[in-house]
C-alpha cells in the first residue's frame, strides 16, 4: 500500500518571480528570489486555467502566485 502523499506540495523557483500580498491593507507585489522555497498551499492542479492564482508560503509569509508561474519556473522539490 502507497503512503498518502502530501495535501502541499513544494517547489524550489529557478528564477525570480511575482507573487502578490496584501500589506497595511493593500496589494502589493514581490519578487520571490531564484532558489526559494515555496509551499503551494491550495489547488495547484485543481484547474486547467493557467492564470489562476494559488495560496503559498515562502519565507515566513503566505502570498499569492500565478498557476503557470510555478510550474513553469518551479522545480518540485
Amino acid at each position: 500500500m502507497a503512503a498518502p502523499q502530501s495535501q502541499y506540495r513544494r517547489f524550489c523557483l529557478k528564477s525570480a518571480t511575482i507573487a502578490c500580498v496584501v500589506e497595511n491593507g493593500k496589494p502589493a507585489t514581490i519578487h520571490l528570489p531564484p532558489d526559494v522555497i515555496i509551499t503551494v498551499l491550495d489547488g495547484l492542479y485543481d484547474s486547467t486555467e493557467p492564470n489562476r492564482q494559488v495560496s503559498v508560503h515562502a519565507e515566513g509569509k503566505t502570498f499569492k502566485m500565478f498557476a503557470i508561474d510555478i510550474l513553469e519556473r518551479g522545480v518540485r522539490f
